[in-house]
């Protein structure tokens, strides 16, 4: 199950991937960089995730204008900041390069700019990612630290990695249903009536 990559320590990874300050812009040079750091389908995802939260900046005014620049993958590693898509982009730009079966996931996060009810647009993006034949979700963006008073905060973030799907439900909810993971999907009435709890909830081991 999804908790048994919560017994594996990163730490080693993490401290690598923070370590490696890549300066070009090929995403194939950097997966072939982070390659050598990680052995295992689990080490490959997590390092992909940790240099994202590392070294990619939360592109602030370019989410509040709305002129996010360029998302591609290499427009990302020319800028070294992006929206949530350009992390998803690249996220799954270095894993398939590193034969990480990926995917982009769209939909709705409880973030700055979710608002509930009809009118809520698609504003997030994240990414699904199979290690040892099962999917996990991943969410570079909110492992990268946190937006205040407009100003990005780094701060690593490990628990938007390979969340386990009953706790990422609380704060995302994908357009399609399928990625939430779960044997029993949530609608969007469902997801807007959970209460909005952080990250640190989880973390310190309460559970709903």
């Amino acid at each position: 199950s999804g908790q048994s990559l919560n017994r594996i320590d990163f730490t080693r990874i993490d401290q690598s991937a923070r370590a490696l300050n890549y300066q070009g812009t090929s995403t194939s040079e950097l997966a072939a960089l982070l390659s050598r750091q990680a052995n295992s389908e689990a080490e490959k995802a997590r390092i992909i995730y940790s240099w994202l939260a590392y070294h990619i900046a939360y592109d602030v005014q370019g989410f509040v204008s709305g002129n996010y620049g360029d998302l591609s993958p290499v427009g990302v590693l020319t800028s070294r900041k992006a929206v949530c898509s350009g992390y998803a982009n690249l996220y799954e730009a270095l894993a398939r390069h590193m034969d990480l079966e990926t995917s982009i996931v769209e939909g709705y996060a409880k973030g700055v700019s979710y608002a509930t009810g009809k009118e809520a647009k698609v504003n997030h993006a994240w990414n699904g990612v199979k290690i040892d034949n099962q999917w996990y979700l991943v969410d570079a963006t909110w492992g990268a630290g946190t937006v205040d008073n407009q100003q990005f905060n780094p701060q690593f973030n490990p628990h938007y990695f390979a969340t386990p799907p009953e706790q990422f439900i609380y704060d995302h909810l994908p357009v399609k249903e399928q990625w939430q993971l779960l044997s029993q999907p949530y609608s969007q009435n469902q997801f807007e009536s959970l209460p909005n709890i952080s990250a640190q909830f989880f973390k310190s081991g309460l559970s709903t």
